[in-house]
C-alpha cells in the first residue's frame, strides 16, 4: 500500500520556516503499515476467505472427485448456491447493527472481532461432514463478518477528508480483486497438501485461511488506531489536532452521541438515500454472481482442473485492481463523483468482456459520494450500513442466476447482469438531481424559519454541506 501522505509537506515546510519542528508519525506518512491503510489490507483476508467456497468447488475435481468437497459433503443441486447465498443472509442481518457497535467499541476492538471471529469459522468448516453443517457454517460466517464493509468506509470518514476518500476505499475494494487471485494461488498449494493429515484439500484450504486471519486480526488490534480524538502514542497531541482541524465540519466525530434517531429518520426520509439503495443494489447484482463462479465458468470455458481453473481467475482480479485505483484516484483529483460512477457501468453494460475490470470499481465512488452527502456520525453509519445490507440482498439473488443446468455459459444470468448495470447507471444520474431538491427543500424551510440570510456561507453551514455544494455544483 502506499504512503497516504496525511499533511502536506508543504505544511511542514511552512512549520520548519517559523521554527516549528515538523510533524512526523504516521500523519506526515513516515509509518506506512502502522497507518490507517493497515485497515484496507484487512480486505484482503475478508474476501479471501468468503470467495475461498468457489475455489474450493474446482479442487481435486480432474485428480479425484471423491476428495471433492461437492461429493465429500454430498452436495445436491440447490446445495451449493444455498451455500453462497446464506453468508449474504447473515451478513445482512446484522450489518446495520454493527456500525453502532463500531461507534461505541472503537475500532481497535470492534474490527479486530470482526476479523477474529469470521477467521475461527472458516477454519471451523473444515469440519462440516454435510451439506446442512456447511449451510450452518456459511449463515454464522456472515453473522461474524457482518459490518466490515460499510465500518470501514464509516472509519476513514473519521481521518479523511472528502476529496481523499474515493482512492482510499478503493484500496479497501480493491483487496478483493487481490483476494480473488491470492484465494487462487493458496487454493493451488491446498491442492498439494490433498491426504497430508488425513484431510482433504478443501479442508486444508478453510483452515490455511482461517488461521492466517485469527492472526491478522489479534496484529490489527494492536495496529490500528481509534479515532483522531483519542489520545495515542502513535501520534503526538499536535498531529491528532491536524487531523481533527482538517475535516470538514459535517465529519462525523468519535465525541456525538452513539445514536442519533432524528438523524436516522431524516436519512431515510431522503430520495437520494434510496436512489444509492437501488443503484447499489443493481450493481451488485451482476458483482457477486460473477465473483462466486468465475472459477466455475472458467472451468467450462476449458481451463479443465482445479489448478488451471484457479491460475485463470488470477488474471482478471489483479486487472481489477488496476481498474478501482486508477478511477477513483481521478475521481479524488477532478473532485467529481457520479461519472466515475456512470461511465464504468456504462461499459459494463456495452459488453461482459469489461466485466470484471469496469463493474468491481463504482462501489469505490459510491461509498465515497454518499459520505460527502451527509454530516454526523448517525447519518454516515447508517446511511453507509444499508447501502452494505442492500449490496447483500443482490447477494442472495445472484447465486440463483447461475443454475446447475445452465453451466457453463450461464446466458440468462449474462443477460440479467447486463440489465442490473445499466439500471444503476440510470438510477445514479437521478442522484444529483436528487440533493438538489433535498437542499432546495432545507433551504426553503430555513427561511420560513426565519434562520436563513443571504451570504453564501451562512446558507452552506446552515445545511452543513459546505464541502458537498461545491461538489454538487460541478455534477
Amino acid at each position: 500500500m502506499p504512503t497516504v501522505w496525511w499533511i502536506p509537506r508543504r505544511i511542514n515546510c511552512a512549520l520548519r520556516a517559523h521554527g516549528i519542528p515538523p510533524l512526523k508519525g504516521v500523519l506526515s506518512g513516515s509509518s506506512t503499515f502502522g497507518s490507517l491503510q493497515f485497515v484496507s489490507e484487512c480486505t484482503l483476508f475478508r474476501y479471501v476467505d468468503r470467495v475461498n467456497l468457489a475455489n474450493a468447488r474446482v479442487l481435486n475435481s480432474d485428480v479425484d472427485p471423491q476428495d471433492n468437497i461437492v461429493t465429500s459433503l454430498g452436495l445436491q443441486s440447490g446445495d451449493w448456491q444455498w451455500a453462497i447465498s446464506l453468508v449474504y443472509w447473515g451478513i445482512m442481518l446484522m450489518e446495520v447493527p454493527s456500525n453502532y457497535f463500531l461507534k461505541r467499541f472503537g475500532p481497535k476492538i470492534w474490527l479486530a472481532r470482526i476479523i477474529i471471529t469470521w477467521g475461527t469459522i472458516v477454519a471451523c468448516m473444515a469440519g462440516v461432514t454435510n451439506p446442512a453443517g456447511l449451510k450452518a457454517a456459511r449463515f454464522f460466517l456472515g453473522v461474524a463478518e457482518a459490518g466490515m464493509l460499510p465500518g470501514v468506509v464509516f472509519y476513514m470518514s473519521f481521518w479523511y477528508k472528502p476529496t481523499e476518500r474515493a482512492t482510499r476505499v478503493a484500496w479497501y475494494f480493491g483487496g478483493s480483486s487481490i483476494a480473488g487471485g491470492v484465494s487462487g494461488l493458496i487454493a493451488i498449494g491446498a491442492g498439494n497438501l490433498n491426504g497430508k493429515g488425513g484431510l482433504k484439500a478443501w479442508q486444508w484450504l478453510f483452515i490455511i485461511e482461517g488461521v492466517f486471519s485469527v492472526l491478522y486480526g489479534i496484529m490489527a488490534h494492536f495496529v490500528m488506531l481509534d479515532y483522531p480524538e483519542t489520545p495515542t502514542t502513535v501520534l503526538t497531541p499536535a498531529e491528532r489536532d491536524v487531523a481533527m482541524r482538517r475535516l470538514p465540519r459535517n465529519a462525523p466525530k468519535s465525541t456525538e452521541s452513539d445514536f442519533d434517531w432524528v438523524a436516522f429518520w431524516d436519512v431515510m426520509a431522503q430520495p437520494a438515500q434510496w436512489l444509492f439503495l437501488f443503484s447499489y443494489l443493481t450493481l451488485n447484482i451482476g458483482v457477486f454472481g460473477a465473483t462466486a463462479f468465475l472459477p466455475s465458468v472458467l472451468q467450462g470455458l476449458g481451463f479443465t482442473g482445479g489448478v488451471s481453473s484457479n491460475l485463470a481467475s488470477i488474471g482478471p482480479n489483479f486487472a481489477t485492481l488496476v481498474f478501482y485505483v486508477a478511477v477513483s484516484w481521478h475521481s479524488d483529483f477532478t473532485r467529481e463523483r457520479m461519472w466515475h460512477y456512470v461511465i464504468p457501468m456504462t461499459i459494463s453494460t456495452i459488453g461482459s468482456f469489461f466485466l470484471t475490470g469496469a463493474a468491481y470499481n463504482p462501489p469505490s465512488d459510491t461509498n465515497a459520494y454518499r459520505t460527502i452527502t451527509l454530516k454526523g456520525s448517525t447519518e454516515v453509519g447508517m446511511a453507509l450500513g444499508w447501502m452494505s445490507a442492500i449490496a447483500f440482498v443482490a447477494a442472495l439473488i445472484s447465486p440463483f442466476m447461475y443454475p446447475d443446468e445452465a453451466y457453463p455459459e450461464y446466458v440468462a444470468a449474462m443477460l440479467w447482469g447486463t440489465i442490473a448495470y445499466a439500471i444503476s447507471a440510470i438510477s445514479v444520474l437521478l442522484i444529483p438531481l436528487a440533493i438538489k431538491w433535498q437542499n432546495r427543500r432545507a433551504l426553503e424551510y430555513l427561511k420560513s424559519q426565519g434562520l436563513f440570510d443571504d451570504d453564501a456561507k451562512a446558507e452552506a453551514d446552515a445545511i452543513g454541506l459546505e464541502y458537498d455544494k461545491t461538489l454538487l455544483e460541478k455534477v
